[in-house]
């Protein structure tokens, strides 16, 4: 198998319904694209010459490399006609450090909540032509009940309404904080009659086994330890209440040039077949959670069966998605100011991921239409 090339980066020091016309302009553009990829390579001749173009793209571990390993895997980013350098990344934040310095070109897998609190708490409104990235792939996960509140077995906590006077621990402004404030909202119980913890995950859940916590908000794939343990039982998921992305973005200079946004339309259809591979290999992408990830074989066939997505077209229901988590996290008291949702997207690559469609694509896009 060949290893994905990295590179090791220094760290920078440092309400509408339509799309509005500056997004929507690029729908032929995008098509012509599509259609340019799909022929053969000698009737190419018009096409930009790609094997001088060098990208560095950000992906997030996580604490593991189980990204990594997945795409390594599916075999698709063996034969680029241009130079990719892969650079790993701890976190969400280190990665957009790098976004913002220029170390990295792009970044697969970027977190649901991240974008809309960078641009929610800039120090002056993006515009068309200063974002510092753009959203241009939405990677939509099929399993709508990824996020669980757990709390300890006969901790006599039956409902949401009972966590009031409870500590809840998540991280601060991520999609388990926006997935617990609506489900609180719903439930009818005021944030401001729970103690709030909130730290990242390899603390929440140390304070959760040592019993200082009471619940847990986290993706269920890592609730699913403590589950197996008998530490926790899931008391609430994500199931219905909103759809979770994960974003393929790019820094706006990068898509100036003709040649490298050819290749970014590549990269993306390159995601969509590792996405494809993906969901046709749950037993190898078992073996890669368990080992890569160190979990239980149990566990691994469960995570690795609710990781499969599909990348949709960026329209008004995608939008809305940030759009709301804006308005979330503005009522919750994580951001300040609003935000025009609509300015972190781009839809040039509309047509490309159209033209391939990843697993569950139908379901997708009826999902993503509804919102």
């Amino acid at each position: 198998m060949t290893s994905l090339p990295r590179t090791s980066l220094p760290r920078p020091r440092s309400s509408r319904n339509v799309l509005p016309p500056w997004l929507g302009a690029r729908v032929l553009g995008a098509a012509a694209l599509a259609f340019a990829l799909s022929l053969a390579p000698a009737t190419r001749a018009a096409e930009p010459d790609l094997s001088g173009v060098s990208l560095t793209i950000g992906i997030q571990s996580s604490g593991n490399s189980i990204a990594t390993a997945l795409l390594e895997a599916s075999g698709v980013f063996e034969d680029t006609p241009y130079k990719l350098t892969w650079a790993n990344f701890d976190g969400a934040n280190a990665a957009v450090e790098a976004l913002h310095a220029g170390a990295i070109d792009l970044d697969v897998g970027l977190n649901f909540s991240t974008p809309v609190l960078n641009q929610a708490n800039a120090s002056r409104p993006w515009t068309a032509e200063d974002r510092p990235y753009v959203i241009v792939g939405a990677n939509l996960q099929l399993n709508r009940a990824g996020t669980a509140i757990v709390v300890r077995p006969n901790a006599g906590i039956g409902s949401i309404k009972d966590l009031a006077g409870k500590t809840v621990s998540f991280a601060k402004g991520t999609a388990n904080h926006y997935f617990f404030a609506i489900a609180a909202e719903n439930a009818g119980l005021d944030l401001a009659d729970v103690n709030l913890a909130l730290m990242p995950l390899s603390e929440a859940r140390a304070a959760f086994v040592g019993g200082s916590v009471d619940a847990l908000v986290t993706a269920v794939s890592n609730a699913r330890p403590l589950i197996t343990s008998g530490d926790g039982i899931v008391l609430a998921t994500s199931e219905g209440l909103y759809d979770n992305y994960s974003w393929f973005v790019a820094r706006p200079e990068v898509l100036r040039d003709p040649a490298r946004e050819a290749a970014v339309a590549d990269i993306l259809v390159r995601l969509q077949k590792a996405a494809v591979w993906q969901s046709r290999n749950l037993d190898r992408v078992t073996e890669i959670f368990a080992k890569t990830g160190r979990q239980k074989p149990q566990d691994a066939a469960l995570n690795a069966a609710e990781s499969i997505s599909a990348y949709v077209p960026i329209d008004a229901g995608v939008i809305a998605a940030n759009r709301s988590q804006a308005e979330v996290f503005r009522k919750a008291g994580v951001t300040t100011t609003g935000i025009d949702a609509a300015i972190g997207f781009d839809d040039r690559f509309n047509a490309v991921i159209a033209a391939n469609p990843g697993p569950g694509a139908a379901e997708a896009r009826s999902r993503g239409s509804a919102n």
